[in-house]
C-alpha cells in the first residue's frame, strides 16, 4: 500500500488498547484498499479467547457496504490476522472475528464521525474525576480540544476533552409518527 493511500486513513480520537492499535493497523488499509472503512474496534478478552469486532462500512457514506463486502473482509482481515499472530503473537490466545456494519446506533470514533453527526442525539461514556461517566444530549461542536454536548438542562452545554472520551454513539431517533399533517 502506497504511503498516500495511508494517509487517506483517518485516525481515531477516542483511545485504542495496544492490541486494538495493532489490529487497527492491519485491518483499516484493508477495508480502506477495497472501498470500505474501518469504523471502529472493539476487542474483548476472557482467560480462553478474545472477540476482535470490527464495525465497517463503505466509503459513499453510512449503510453503503454491502453483506457480501463484509462477508469478503471477514475471510480477507482474518487470514492477515492469522499470518500477523502466528509472527508477532498479537493474541495470547484464540480470538473469533466479527465483522458488521455499525448499525442505527453508530459508534462515533473519528472526528469525521462527530461532524456528520452535529446537531444529532448521541451517548457517550467519558472519564470524569478517574471514574466513566455516561452521557447524553446533542452535539452541538468539536474542534481541536473536544466536544461540546448540549445536556438536558437548558443553557448547560458541556465541554468533553477527547482524552476522556471512551465511547460514543449516535442515539437513533424515531420520526414522529402521530404528527398530524395539515392538508
Amino acid at each position: 500500500m502506497t504511503t498516500q493511500r495511508l494517509e487517506n486513513i483517518e485516525t481515531f480520537v477516542l483511545s485504542q488498547t495496544e492490541l486494538e492499535k495493532q489490529v487497527t493497523l492491519v485491518a483499516a488499509p484493508i477495508a480502506f484498499a477495497h472501498g470500505c472503512e474501518l469504523v471502529h474496534i472493539k476487542i474483548s478478552t476472557q482467560k480462553k479467547s478474545a472477540k476482535v469486532a470490527l464495525y465497517i462500512d463503505g466509503l459513499l457514506g453510512p449503510s453503503s457496504v454491502t453483506l457480501d463486502q463484509l462477508e469478503f473482509l471477514n475471510r480477507l482481515i482474518g487470514d492477515a490476522l492469522d499470518v500477523i499472530d502466528a509472527t508477532k503473537k498479537l493474541f495470547s490466545t484464540s480470538y473469533e472475528l466479527e465483522v458488521s456494519s455499525p448499525g442505527l446506533d453508530r459508534p462515533l470514533a473519528k472526528k469525521s464521525h462527530f461532524e456528520a453527526v452535529l446537531g444529532k442525539l448521541i451517548r457517550l461514556k467519558a472519564d470524569s474525576q478517574g471514574r466513566p461517566k455516561v452521557l447524553t444530549g446533542r452535539l452541538q461542536s468539536l474542534n481541536e480540544q473536544g466536544v461540546s454536548l448540549q445536556s438536558g438542562q437548558p443553557d448547560e452545554v458541556l465541554q468533553i476533552p477527547w482524552s476522556a472520551l471512551r465511547d460514543a454513539h449516535v442515539i437513533y431517533e424515531f420520526p414522529n409518527k402521530n404528527v398530524k399533517r395539515s392538508k
